[in-house]
């Protein structure tokens, strides 16, 4: 689509900047420019711009200009007339139709007594210029105004046949003629007239007239475009026009609010150039979307921004991420960074993550497997597990609320493919209903099966036996042991009974069961027990033994060595000088004690001290004590000064001490 640059000039000041600017930014910013050329009959520039779809807003020279004033932050020589509230209170004593439920306002004007049909060359070779068709008939310099007006202001009117108003009207969603339109058409009979109408619609719906003209919801010029198109026609065909007859519905309020997180800004643009990863402060933000007529509004706490969204790009202009686009375009998006800098920091994982990576290990160690089941099943026992509202399939109807029962099938599977060591785990979640609220609880499980026919042999000419009780629990002992955890094992009381342990209870068998409690606060954390007969589908029906606990409360239970504490130094690079001393004592004198008073003569040179012999005396009642002192220095090779001063120092402090 063509632009002139006077029509340009004349809405906004671009005296002082160059066409190949205009053109630069306009690149930048997203609008592809096809074509820059010169017409000498006119002696203006016209630019030639590829629009898409989504920016339909710029296909008028008011459009461009307020594009443009945005981009460059300059003003608009021409400012709205808005139309305002008070047009719509004009109550209209004559009315002359009815309204559909999609036109705001309308505005008839009847055009007659025209003296004169030509319009000014400029108009017709700027409509040329612009590739604008129009028909050529005896409206035909109504016609060219009306393009004109639409390619300049956005906004037009459209020219009602008089012949068959009725029809014409109901295609512009006007829904009747009212008597009172037909009665001021009849004082213009004997006369030539035209009439013109402008409309604006309600929602962003287009709607299409037979003359290919559309229009929408955007007010800001439309009563520019509607005195300029008066003054023309009555500038240039010397006629007369009526009064305007106007009807109108409420005007809606422009409600378009859209939130904006800085964070989702900082995040999506990414740092910028020219600072060492900063992001584009708030006051340039703010900055860019007070030049884009967002009207923001910062909330410091929340750190959002509110906008209004203009009318005119509501189209376009929906979603956050579409905001936050407009932001670096007009920033510019040369002054972000393209690729953002790596970061060798790594991410710090949870306690509980390694602590299951370490039960992971363990059992593999132990030499279990790891199964993963579906987390979906069925609820044939109408039991209280949780119902999914639309299940793929009957099969999968609802969440888990154990995992010894996935375990089992396994088990069974296993077993008629004549597996005969079977010894599986899985860490997974289990999903509850709470009695307590309406939310359901959720919780990580650990769950073991054990089935072994050649566990152990107790010699090598003997059969080998198979898992029983007591290997099993042997094996969660070692496994309990490794964690480091502090539990106690102890019959099961009713008390400690609960929804979680009512959901595997049918699975144990009710004789050969034990609890795993925690020693400090003496809760019930897991289960061993044999496998109820009736689950096991094989005929030989061999013992099987499951092991059912909760992760996090397993956690809980462990014990951490944190009396464990290291330091770490550098080693040195000079040679060591070792001194062995004899120190006789009284039997009850802590030699702990006088290792500390050695150190204290030298920290800086004395290393270690070490004890090679310990003799006791009974008939003296004194001990003997071997000490070898090791002297290094982490700068420098030792001397003979610097030893002789030690053991100066050591020996004086031992006299006293003696």
């Amino acid at each position: 689509m063509k632009f002139s640059w006077k029509l340009l000039n004349n809405i906004i000041n671009l005296n002082n900047i160059t066409v190949n600017k205009i053109i630069d930014r306009l690149i930048v910013s997203g609008i592809e420019v096809e074509n820059i050329e010169y017409n000498k009959n006119l002696q203006d520039k016209f630019i030639d711009l590829s629009i898409t779809s989504n920016r339909k807003e710029i296909s008028s020279t008011i459009g461009l200009a307020r594009e443009i004033s945005t981009i460059l932050n300059l003003s608009i020589n021409n400012k709205p007339i808005n139309l305002k509230e008070e047009l719509y209170k004009k109550n209209s004593t004559n009315k002359l139709t009815d309204l559909s439920s999609n036109i705001n306002y309308l505005r008839i004007n009847i055009i007659h007594s025209i003296k004169k049909n030509t319009l000014p060359e400029w108009i017709t070779n700027y409509l040329k210029i612009c590739d604008i068709k129009y028909n050529n008939n005896r409206n035909n310099f109504i016609e060219q105004i009306q393009k004109y007006i639409k390619l300049k202001w956005g906004h037009t009117f459209t020219i009602i046949n008089s012949i068959n108003i009725q029809e014409e009207l109901t295609r512009l969603n006007i829904l009747t003629v009212n008597n009172n339109l037909v009665n001021i058409l009849e004082k213009y009979k004997e006369d030539r007239y035209i009439i013109i109408a402008f409309i604006v619609y309600k929602n962003n719906k287009t709607i299409k007239d037979f003359n290919n003209l559309s229009y929408d919801n955007d007010t800001d010029y439309f009563t520019n475009a509607y005195y300029e198109a008066i003054n023309l026609i009555t500038t240039f065909t010397k006629c007369t026009i009526s009064k305007s007859y106007i009807e109108y519905s409420k005007l809606n309020k422009n409600n378009n609010k859209i939130d904006i997180r800085k964070q989702k800004i900082n995040q999506i643009l990414g740092p910028i150039k020219s600072t060492r990863l900063k992001y584009i402060s708030i006051k340039n933000t703010n900055k860019v979307l007070k030049e884009l007529k967002f009207h923001p509004l910062y909330n410091k706490r929340k750190k959002i921004f509110t906008l209004s969204i203009p009318k005119y790009r509501l189209h376009d202009l929906q979603r956050e991420i579409d905001i936050i686009e407009e932001i670096g375009r007009i920033y510019s998006f040369e002054l972000f960074h393209d690729n953002l800098k790596k970061n060798n920091k790594k991410g710090k994982v949870s306690d509980i993550t390694l602590y299951i990576k370490k039960i992971r290990l363990l059992l593999r160690k132990l030499g279990f497997s790891e199964v993963i089941n579906s987390s979906l099943n069925n609820n044939k026992q109408k039991n209280h597990k949780i119902q999914i509202h639309n299940p793929i399939t009957k099969e999968q109807n609802c969440l888990r609320n154990n995992l010894i029962e996935a375990l089992i099938e396994n088990y069974n599977n296993n077993t008629k493919h004549n597996k005969h060591r079977i010894e599986i785990f899985e860490i997974s979640k289990i999903f509850e209903k709470s009695n307590l609220n309406r939310h359901n609880l959720e919780a990580k499980h650990l769950s073991c099966l054990m089935y072994n026919e050649n566990f152990i042999r107790n010699t090598w000419s003997n059969k080998p036996e198979k898992m029983n009780w007591f290997h099993a629990k042997g094996i969660v002992e070692t496994f309990l042991e490794q964690l480091n955890t502090s539990v106690i094992w102890k019959k099961i009381i009713s008390n400690d009974t609960n929804q979680y342990t009512k959901n595997i209870e049918k699975f144990m068998d009710p004789l050969n069961r034990i609890g795993i409690y925690d020693r400090f606060n003496k809760n019930l954390i897991g289960i061993l027990a044999e496998l109820n007969n009736k689950y096991i589908t094989n005929i030989t029906k061999d013992k099987v033994y499951i092991f059912e606990i909760k992760i996090y409360e397993l956690y809980k239970a462990s014990i951490n060595k944190e009396h464990l504490k290291y330091s770490f130094k550098k080693y040195s690079n000079y040679p060591k000088v070792t001194r062995d001393i004899s120190i006789k004592i009284e039997k009850n004198k802590s030699i702990y004690d006088i290792k500390k008073i050695i150190f204290k003569t030298n920290k800086k040179l004395i290393k270690s001290i070490d004890i090679f012999n310990n003799y006791y005396n009974r008939n003296l009642n004194i001990r003997s004590i071997g000490l070898r002192i090791t002297y290094r220095s982490n700068n420098r090779t030792l001397n003979n000064k610097d030893i002789y001063d030690i053991d100066l120092s050591i020996k004086n402090l031992l006299k006293e001490l003696i």
